[in-house]
């Protein structure tokens, strides 16, 4: 059941990553390195800003394959609808105070204030359609969450397409991936023909907190170092290191769905006191095995895949897309890890990830003179956290 569940929600992933794929394809060959540079630091951006939908989505699936587990449908309806009311209040209040601040935004990343308010607009949705998705999660319903996400990622393709065509450049890449969003959401509802069975919302605060900071962590590791080269280096070498990291990041949201039905299955077993450390074995294997594949491909065929993809703007990346992609497959074994150890309420690991994150920031800074040194200092840095976390998870 485990590796069904896993191959239908990785399917949709695929489907999914292979829209965003297209996506950016599309995007840094209309745009070119300098402009799409804008685009990949705006959507780092949106990966921080989308930490608080990370938060959103764990715990309301953790919650909820635990009523799931009791056969309590009454508790699972009650904790969506109040969550939906709650989470928009929240959304009104940080939009608000993203306005207030993005003009410090532009001036860091060194591009115009336009399309940074216009990726403000995510806060009024990433906040409220993760709670539905959190309820499709931990209820298993991996065919309903797979078909929202392609849903999801197939309109923002169309429209990305569609806008840049009739010119609107940056400002239509952003626009794209903010109405392909909201159309996720507004197909995302499922009727639950239960009465409410209200419940006490205090447990979920509290087990939010260490999630909050495990996603936060795990979400700059794979976003502040593109921000970061966009700050530190040359609009072109940024351009160009946004490529790498598109490449790259197929391995860490191939193992993104794992870790959803990991977590899931995982839950409710923990709930009714059974055996679950052998799923997060398979989890771990088939995320190794997926990383594996994808290194080897980009070390044999990068020349072929960055042709087809990128052009000849960006042939200098070609023998750096491997080494990325070992820092990406290392960074989602602890990814595999970080869920699991939330799934069954370990909070102690939390602290390893604050820490790592501040030897991230400082590495950058001192060691970001080039490319190659920026993806050297990160896969060294993901090997160190693999360990360190399998230490202290043995401890």
């Amino acid at each position: 059941k485990f590796y069904l569940d896993s191959a239908i929600l990785t399917a949709s992933f695929f489907i999914f990553n292979a829209a965003n794929f297209f996506y950016h394809f599309i995007s840094a060959r209309k745009l070119g390195p300098e402009n799409y540079a804008v685009v990949a630091s705006l959507f780092s951006l949106i990966y921080i800003l989308s930490v608080g939908s990370n938060v959103i989505q764990t715990s309301i699936a953790k919650f909820t394959s635990t009523f799931y587990a009791r056969k309590d449908f009454g508790k699972i309806k009650f904790l969506k609808n109040k969550a939906l009311m709650r989470l928009f209040q929240y959304s009104l209040c940080l939009f608000l105070v993203y306005i207030l601040i993005s003009p410090l935004v532009a001036l860091f990343l060194h591009i115009d204030l336009i399309p940074v308010i216009i990726t403000g607009l995510l806060l009024l949705l990433i906040l409220i359609l993760p709670v539905n998705r959190g309820v499709m999660q931990g209820m298993q319903k991996f065919k309903r969450l797979g078909a929202n996400l392609i849903f999801e990622g197939l309109t923002k393709l169309i429209l990305v397409i569609i806008l840049l065509s009739l010119g609107f450049s940056i400002n239509g890449a952003i626009g794209a991936v903010i109405l392909g969003v909201a159309a996720a959401f507004f197909i995302s509802f499922e009727r639950m023909n239960v009465k409410e069975k209200r419940m006490d919302t205090k447990e979920i605060y509290k087990y939010s907190y260490p999630v909050l900071l495990a996603m936060m962590s795990i979400t700059t590791m794979y976003s502040l170092d593109v921000i970061l080269v966009k700050h530190l280096l040359s609009s072109t070498e940024a351009g160009l290191y946004s490529a790498i990291s598109l490449l790259g990041k197929i391995v860490f949201f191939a193992a993104t769905a794992i870790s959803l039905v990991m977590f899931s299955k995982v839950s409710e077993l923990h709930a009714k006191n059974k055996k679950h450390r052998h799923i997060l074995n398979k989890a771990l294997m088939l995320s190794a095995t997926i990383g594996a594949v994808l290194t080897l491909i980009y070390y044999f065929a990068a020349g072929f895949i960055v042709r087809i993809i990128f052009g000849s703007q960006y042939l200098s990346i070609i023998p750096l897309i491997w080494l990325f992609s070992v820092f990406m497959t290392f960074l989602s074994l602890s990814y595999i890890l970080t869920i699991y150890n939330l799934s069954i309420g370990k909070k102690s690991f939390v602290y390893i990830l604050m820490v790592f994150n501040v030897l991230q920031v400082i590495g950058m800074y001192l060691l970001a003179n080039s490319l190659q040194a920026v993806i050297y200092f990160l896969s060294a840095f993901s090997v160190i956290l693999l360990l360190t976390l399998f230490i202290f998870d043995k401890k």
